[in-house]
């Protein structure tokens, strides 16, 4: 056979073929010319229909999506051509046997990628079942090691400090606290003695806290119960239930004076932006949004601003007085997630925590559940003052005045259920005891707690 007559066969059948047959085909297809041209004698018809005859190619069952190039399903091991490849069948599609399944099990005629027992046929391991892997093609008992479960927090008290009286060191009725972002300074509030107490420490491994100066008088302010201070340490916010609304304070740099600087609030009333008896207050990590909860509306009123340097503007309040998941019988302490998508309250008269989410920042917010009963057993509250969460939205932490101690909860995930974990504390004076607690400030690994009846701050960490 000439040249010409040897690359008309290549045009002819090359393109038709894979590359693996192409040679085969070109020669069984060359082996009948030769007999045309040799003699008079017909065509060899078996080995035409041989070259041309669709051959199975493909790797059936192992999952690995490794096929060769087709262009109909009986081109194929696994009967399957899809986007001109040979492809293992995926589950409930038609099989004749288990190596056209992907999950290699073939079952009543369609594959199946159902969980099996020890023992039984499997390509991989989501083909066995719980505590199973696939070894070898078999659902073997997987022996490896679980993974150690991590355990949680255990606080133990460190220092308290405060004694009671008028004097530096001293408190007449503490409730509150707010830390620095570099956790040397911490405001407390000091309901009786009217003014904002600022304690100091050399390093955040020093528990020696003193006394250094206070922010307010009698003159400034009536009634403070909570305060926050920003995270560039130049504001600080203090709830005055005395105004009622809430004193802004202002300093050039953290070396100066605190200088007073306006009022949030417009006196009392029902108002959105008025107050009747608010109880505590939170902020958002971007510092845009507030939320007071008032214990004599029984609702939780949102405040908001477009910038730092902006003013702020009241918007609808949260909840009404009831029962139901979404109100409020006495609201006290309340908390933000670290995603501000979380808002927890502490619902004093109601024995119970509420919790409320949205699902973007500045979105609006539903009740969704709430937990704990009256009493003192595991997860009951007696008049639970203020609730915080953990920065990982794992823990959560309430104190109870009435119980005289603050209880652990824990969820192992942001979508499940709050369970409780421990309490700690217990009615006394000694260091791990407590007269009245209120306020909480969390760090990861550190604890404030306003103990009211002991005049005093209760310092917590763990390891």
């Amino acid at each position: 056979m000439d040249s010409s007559s040897f690359d008309h066969l290549v045009r002819r059948f090359g393109g038709a073929l894979s590359r693996r047959d192409g040679a085969k085909a070109l020669l069984a297809a060359a082996v009948g010319a030769v007999v045309i041209i040799q003699g008079d004698a017909q065509p060899d018809q078996d080995a035409a229909a041989r070259a041309n005859k669709p051959r199975p190619t493909g790797r059936c069952g192992d999952g690995s999506g490794k096929a060769n190039s087709c262009k109909k399903n009986s081109q194929c091991c696994t009967g399957w051509c899809a986007s001109g490849r040979c492809r293992c069948k995926p589950n409930a599609m038609a099989c004749a046997n288990n190596d056209e399944c992907c999950a290699g099990l073939c079952t009543a005629g369609a594959c199946d990628g159902g969980a099996k027992g020890e023992g039984a046929r499997c390509e991989m391991t989501d083909n066995c079942g719980d505590g199973l892997s696939c070894e070898k093609k078999k659902c073997v008992r997987d022996t490896s090691p679980s993974p150690t479960p991590v355990p949680p927090p255990s606080w133990a008290p460190t220092v308290t400090f405060g004694t009671y009286g008028t004097g530096t060191g001293q408190f007449q009725s503490v409730w509150n606290s707010s830390l620095t972002t570099d956790e040397l300074e911490l405001y407390v509030a000091d309901v009786q003695s009217q003014h904002i107490a600022v304690w100091t420490r050399s390093s955040t491994t020093s528990y020696d806290w003193s006394n250094t100066s206070t922010v307010g008088s009698s003159s400034d302010l009536t009634f403070p119960s909570d305060v926050i201070v920003s995270a560039d340490n130049l504001t600080l916010w203090i709830l005055d239930k005395g105004l009622p609304g809430v004193s802004v304070w202002k300093r050039p740099n953290v070396s100066s004076a605190w200088a007073f600087d306006s009022t949030i609030g417009n006196g009392t009333g029902d108002g959105n932006d008025q107050f009747q008896q608010p109880y505590a207050f939170a902020m958002s990590s971007n510092e845009l949004e507030m939320y007071f909860s008032d214990w004599y509306s029984a609702r939780i009123e949102v405040w908001t601003r477009t910038s730092t340097s902006a003013p702020w503007t009241a918007s609808a309040p949260l909840g009404s007085y009831g029962t139901g998941t979404d109100q409020f019988a006495g609201p006290g302490g309340l908390t933000l997630s670290a995603d501000n998508l979380e808002l927890y309250v502490a619902d004093t008269d109601g024995y119970r925590v509420c919790q409320w989410k949205r699902t973007t920042v500045g979105g609006a917010w539903s009740a969704v559940t709430t937990f704990g009963s009256q009493g003192s057993g595991p997860g009951q509250f007696n008049a639970p003052q203020d609730v915080q969460i953990s920065s990982d939205g794992l823990y959560l932490y309430v104190s109870e005045s009435t119980n005289c101690r603050f209880s652990m909860w824990h969820r192992a995930s942001a979508t499940d259920t709050w369970t409780p974990v421990t309490t700690y504390g217990s009615s006394g004076s000694g260091p791990n005891q407590f007269g009245r607690p209120a306020g909480i400030t969390l760090r990861d690994t550190e604890l404030y707690i306003a103990d009211a009846s002991n005049r005093r701050v209760s310092n917590w960490s763990t390891s």
